[in-house]
């Protein structure tokens, strides 16, 4: 890997790899790579740092991740990365669907099964953890 910042990441994933995806808030991460002035344009993140650097992981390490990022309004202020190791298959890479499967968690699924004051990213986790615990959601 080229990148610093893939190897940053690399190392951070390596840290949660027991979790298999993690949110984190988009302030922490440029933290934690050390970006105080520069790329502060989400634009120029994306394309300078988080792009290279997950292509460079997916390409040069045992591991594979993806990422989804978050919004408040218009504004952009957190990132999930999803990853696990190369010997088990990335998801929605290959053509067919596994035994193990996860049902996929819609956004009608979260709305529906919202508690009453919750944001939608709130009960979005809560619901992806009752649906990784194997519990179903409350009717």
């Amino acid at each position: 890997m080229t990148s610093t910042y893939a190897i940053r990441l690399y190392e951070l994933l390596v840290q949660w790899r027991d979790f298999g995806e993690r949110t984190v808030e988009l302030d922490w991460l440029r933290e934690h790579f050390e970006l105080t002035d520069r790329h502060r344009n989400i634009r120029e993140f994306k394309r300078w740092v988080l792009t290279p650097a997950v292509t460079q992981i997916n390409a040069h390490s045992d591991l594979w991740v993806e990422w989804e990022q978050h919004k408040r309004g218009r504004v952009i202020h957190a990132l999930t990365f999803r990853f696990g190791t190369k010997s088990g298959a990335a998801p929605n890479k290959t053509s067919g669907q596994s035994s193990n499967a996860k049902p996929k968690l819609t956004r009608a699924d979260v709305e529906r099964h919202a508690r009453p004051g919750e944001t939608w990213d709130q009960a979005e986790t809560r619901l992806r953890r009752v649906r990784d615990a194997g519990m179903a959601p409350p009717p």
